[in-house]
């Protein structure tokens, strides 16, 4: 049999159950309860910071329009403006063959060379002395629009013979930016 439980016995089992429905409450109720609020302040958070990036960006279009006109405008001096980007190389194959005849250099020949989309590319085998290359060169970093020289080989090998000084065989190849219609 069992015997009955004093009075201390009970109320101590009485607390327990009272703290029992307490953590019950507390893990069904306030935790959920506090969590939502905490979530619902970390997307208000968040809202906010995302309404102010926002806020900031249409106070900003005005600059960012006029910046763009400005680049548009500005666009053809470092781009070599085109219909496509078989026309740009064909430009670019003419703009270097001028320059070869401005420095006074013999132009060879001038064919394509691989180019990064967006960008045309062209080759050109020349004879010109050492004073003609470098006017070349500099020709074609300072003109409009200037051209990126990927690479640049020259054949001294009849500068190795005694007498006067012979020309130089060079190779070059250029890359420049192209502006199509629409970019």
């Amino acid at each position: 049999m069992t015997r009955p439980l004093s009075d201390r016995e009970r109320k101590l089992v009485a607390v327990g159950l009272l703290l029992a429905a307490l953590a019950l409450v507390n893990a069904l109720v306030v935790q959920p309860l506090i969590g939502g609020f905490t979530a619902r302040a970390e997307e208000r958070r968040l809202l906010v910071a995302t309404f102010e990036r926002n806020a900031r960006l249409i106070a900003s279009i005005g600059r960012l329009r006029r910046d763009a006109e400005r680049q548009r405008a500005t666009a053809a001096r470092v781009a070599l403006p085109a219909a496509s980007i078989d026309m740009a190389r064909e430009k670019l194959k003419d703009m270097l063959a001028a320059a070869v005849e401005r420095s006074g250099g013999e132009l060879a020949s001038s064919d394509e060379a691989q180019s990064p989309a967006g960008w045309a590319a062209a080759r050109i085998d020349a004879e010109t002395t050492l004073p003609q290359m470098l006017i070349l060169l500099q020709q074609m970093q300072n003109g409009s629009p200037p051209v990126v020289v990927q690479s640049l080989a020259v054949d001294a090998s009849s500068a190795l013979t005694p007498g006067p000084a012979t020309p130089l065989n060079i190779r070059v190849e250029a890359i420049v930016p192209v502006l199509t219609p629409g970019t």
